[in-house]
């Protein structure tokens, strides 16, 4: 007979409504996966994980945030390469 043991990971499970996810939902959905602090962890080893993870996080959010805004601008250029100014113009706006 053969006996196996098996753990299953914890899973989150995010929404939106009316679009995508927005930076900040994703930046919490990547220190989620990143950091994570112990219960159990000496009360002074928590302060400074959590410091740490608030500081990743703004680092995290400008550069989501610039990443979203240059591909918006990668699109826009393709789009006004291609003769889809109209469109471009559109996406500029939002």
């Amino acid at each position: 007979m053969f006996l196996a043991e098996t753990t299953v990971p914890d899973v989150s499970v995010y929404t939106s409504e009316n679009g995508g996810h927005s930076n900040e939902q994703l930046v919490e959905m990547a220190l989620e996966r990143l950091i994570n602090v112990s219960d159990s962890a000496h009360p002074a080893i928590k302060e400074q994980a959590n410091v740490f993870k608030n500081q990743i996080a703004h680092i995290m959010l400008k550069y989501i945030t610039l990443a979203r805004k240059e591909e918006r601008a990668t699109i826009t250029h393709m789009l006004d390469k291609n003769g889809h100014s109209d469109l471009a113009n559109i996406i500029r706006r939002l």
